[in-house]
């Protein structure tokens, strides 16, 4: 059966509403950027102009005072409290909680981590601030707006100072790019202000120049925004159109285009689905229902996607937190988020589950030793962590009797799979966690024996072709994985010297496959 996502369900309730005879609108063409905007934020929810047409037209016989006094009794429902909202207009007619949808296999679960960025301010720059709060708390003849925009605009110029903005452009570089290494997919950086989203952009690309592209169809990162003549040419080279911003939006939700980053303000927070979309780094104050908005274009479903991860660099945990209590308040079961210490604990937890696997007794343990008498530690406790030091060659023998250690296991097989799966899952949503990191050649071992546990099919009669691409498929994983591929790509090697290496890799593999000896459809072991 086809998955039903939320764009099904918003296409079939548009196509019931214009039945009806409503009139439907794309909400980026009214947004607060858009050309022709009727909204100053998107946390206006009510078109009052529209609202003011609509009351006049239908009720001419009402003086104007009294439909104004209407509208106004509608726009005071509205709050930043859902919760209010909800039970202002009824009960709930059904509630379908994030714990039901994850066991649906609808979503995957948000997971949340804390990163905050230090704003370094001179005892100058504070001082100024102070005074700054000062003058607007006694100038009485300032509107309530004026005193917001002002306070917006001094918060926005503390978190787009210029060394912040480098500090949080490395850390975003540095953070994307280890996630990367476990979770292929695309993030999405949701800025304070526009100008602050073009420094960002520029702060990133100057420290990944190859990122950047001036072709709209090309580079790894895009700013998503409209800007005017007035704004100046840092953020009007930014400028997209309509047209244009679907072409990127096409290009996001490709997971195969080379588009893995883009930076908004307000643009693309809702109704955006990009089901490959596994990071969100929030650098803006947000809250209520717009902060549940946002971080739910990270929870769709995708290939092996264990969940998704809102890194937080303002402070929004409290934010976060109220916003979350509507959820719960309104009777829905199971945490709508989890933070990423929940993710690592998990990963230990799998982690010391999959090590206990290799402190059984198992039945190969014998034949294991006469291969390699250095296999284990005492009687039965298998020694995996020589891989880690092992040359091309031992690598090799350290895997295959890794491999029958756990088929001599009861039940070894499943397990083992099982329980590396998941320790994967957990693993790619615990980096780049320190106490990740520490393991992540631990977890490469465990991955790389659960592929041959998968992959590998015995034969009873002599080496087939299928065994010698394994063979030679395993030990360029293994020195994939444990020579750091990515210290390796990052450097400067000649492109000739990487090919010599993988021929001499494929050299030794062709010598020790003429050495596998299949014991059984299950057993294969290294004869040394």
């Amino acid at each position: 059966m086809k998955q039903i996502t939320e764009n099904h369900i918003e296409a079939f309730a548009i196509e019931v509403l214009q039945s009806l005879g409503w009139s439907y609108i794309h909400g980026l063409a009214i947004a607060p950027e858009a050309e022709f905007s009727e909204r100053e934020s998107f946390e206006q929810i009510i078109l009052t102009q529209r609202l003011r047409k609509v009351i006049a037209r239908i009720n001419p016989h009402i003086p104007e005072s009294a439909r104004e006094q209407a509208i106004q009794k509608v726009l005071r429902i509205y709050s930043s409290d859902l919760l209010h909202n909800n039970e202002t207009f009824g009960q709930y007619v059904d509630i379908y909680d994030v714990s039901q949808a994850v066991d649906d296999k609808a979503v995957v679960r948000i997971f949340y981590e804390s990163r905050l960025a230090k704003i370094s301010l001179d005892e100058e720059g504070r001082r100024l601030l102070e005074e700054f709060d000062k003058e607007l708390e006694q100038d009485e003849e300032m509107t309530d707006k004026q005193k917001v925009k002002a306070k917006w605009t001094k918060l926005e110029a503390v978190i787009g100072n210029e060394k912040r903005i480098a500090n949080l452009a490395q850390d975003i570089v540095f953070h994307f790019e280890k996630r990367q290494e476990v979770i292929d997919g695309k993030a999405m950086i949701v800025a304070m202000s526009r100008r602050i989203a073009a420094d960002l952009y520029n702060a990133i690309i100057k420290l990944r120049p190859q990122w950047h592209s001036d072709d709209l169809t090309k580079g790894a990162i895009k700013v998503v925004m409209t800007a005017s003549s007035d704004d100046g040419p840092v953020m009007q080279k930014h400028h997209t159109t309509k047209g244009q911003r679907k072409n990127l939006s096409d290009r996001m939700k490709d997971p195969n285009d080379p588009l893995k980053i883009v930076i908004v303000r307000d643009m693309w927070l809702t109704g955006f689905d990009v089901p490959c979309l596994h990071t969100m780094y929030i650098d803006k104050p947000m809250r209520g229902h717009t902060l549940m908005q946002a971080i739910a274009r990270m929870n769709r479903i995708f290939g092996d996607k264990p969940g998704g991860l809102v890194v937080d660099y303002l402070g929004i945990a409290s934010d976060l937190k109220k916003a979350l209590s509507f959820y719960a308040d309104a009777g829905g079961k199971g945490e709508p988020t989890e933070t990423q210490e929940q993710a690592v604990e998990s990963m230990l937890e799998k982690l010391e589950i999959v090590r206990q696997m290799f402190f059984e007794k198992s039945k190969t343990t014998q034949e294991i030793l006469i291969a390699e008498p250095q296999a284990y530690y005492g009687n039965h406790v298998f020694n995996y962590q020589r891989f880690i030091n092992a040359n091309a060659k031992e690598k090799l023998g350290i895997i295959l009797q890794a491999e029958e250690h756990i088929l001599g296991l009861q039940d070894g097989k499943n397990r083992f799979i099982r329980e590396v799966t998941l320790l994967s899952q957990a693993f790619a949503l615990s980096v780049p966690d320190e106490e990740a990191l520490a393991v992540k050649d631990e977890v490469a071992i465990f991955q790389a024996v659960k592929a041959r546990l998968v992959k590998f099919e015995g034969t009873d009669t002599g080496k087939s072709n299928a065994q010698i691409e394994t063979a030679i498929k395993q030990i360029v994983d293994s020195a994939v994985t444990s020579d750091k591929v990515i210290d390796m790509m990052r450097s400067k090697i000649a492109q000739g010297q990487i090919l010599l290496r993988v021929e001499s890799c494929l050299k030794c593999l062709r010598r020790l496959s003429r050495n596998i000896k299949p014991t059984s459809s299950k057993k294969r072991l290294i004869q040394f």
